[in-house]
């Protein structure tokens, strides 16, 4: 009897002592779509793609989606940053942010930390352009997709380089 207690509380020792595996963090999610505008698997790949870049750049890429909502998309987007305290790895860090609202049919691009300096105002409003032909079509997959691609690809250039300059193009050199 006295070897089987012993035995017990070694077993709940050991469980008090390992770490758990936990389900996901909230703060890690990056793809919020409350609009419902992607499938489960869209949004399971999107959540990886969104992952891998954001590894890459060491800052975060989130993407929303809202519907009915009385708020401005970019006042939720601003509110979001101010109350999630989302950012690579730490709290109001590094962060990239698409938004679209789908019943206004407003697309929002915002940075913080060192996204706000490489993702410029000209910079984001390039990458708008580049995206709002995919929402136009409800192409919500590929209009994100290409949002953190593009981001990613003009993270590449100092700040304040434009990157359709001619001079950074293989093909005209």
């Amino acid at each position: 009897m006295k070897n089987y207690l012993s035995m017990i509380l070694l077993l709940f020792s050991l469980l008090f002592l390992t770490n758990p595996v936990q389900a996901k963090n909230p703060a890690e999610t990056r793809v919020y779509d409350e609009a419902e505008v992607l499938s489960d698997m869209q949004l399971e790949r999107l959540e990886v793609l969104a992952e891998e870049y954001s590894d890459k750049r060491e800052l975060d890429f989130l993407i929303f989606t809202i519907k009915d909502v009385a708020q401005d998309i970019e006042d939720y987007m601003d509110d979001f940053y101010d109350n999630s305290s989302p950012g690579y790895n730490k709290a109001h860090g590094d962060v990239a942010m698409l938004g679209l609202d789908v019943t206004e049919r407003d697309i929002v691009l915002l940075g913080f930390g060192k996204a706000k300096n490489e993702l410029d105002a000209k910079r984001l409003t390039v990458i708008r352009e580049e995206v709002a032909p995919y929402f136009s079509e409800q192409n919500y997959y590929d209009g994100f997709e290409q949002f953190i691609v593009l981001a990613d690809e003009y993270m590449n250039y100092k700040p304040g380089v434009n990157p359709h300059n001619p001079f950074y193009k293989t093909s005209v050199q």
